[in-house]
């Protein structure tokens, strides 16, 4: 699914999203494009990817799989 179709499922009037493999922060780019005013926070395994993000969303936090416990 494309960032247009899943822009329709998430509410313009949140405040703050938070995307669990936000890649390069495309999704979060066009949302932020129509709320300027909300927080739009990324987590993503690959650096490279959530270095490429950070310049298009309010955060992005590197987070590899294996430093995540159950």
């Amino acid at each position: 699914m494309n960032e247009q179709a899943l822009l329709k499922y998430m509410p313009l009037d949140a405040q703050l999203v938070v995307e669990l493999g936000c890649g390069e922060g495309l999704l979060g780019a066009k949302w932020l494009s129509m709320q300027p005013f909300g927080v739009y926070v990324g987590v993503e395994a690959e650096a490279a990817e959530a270095r490429k993000g950070s310049d298009r969303l309010s955060r992005v936090h590197v987070l590899e799989p294996q430093q995540v416990t159950m």
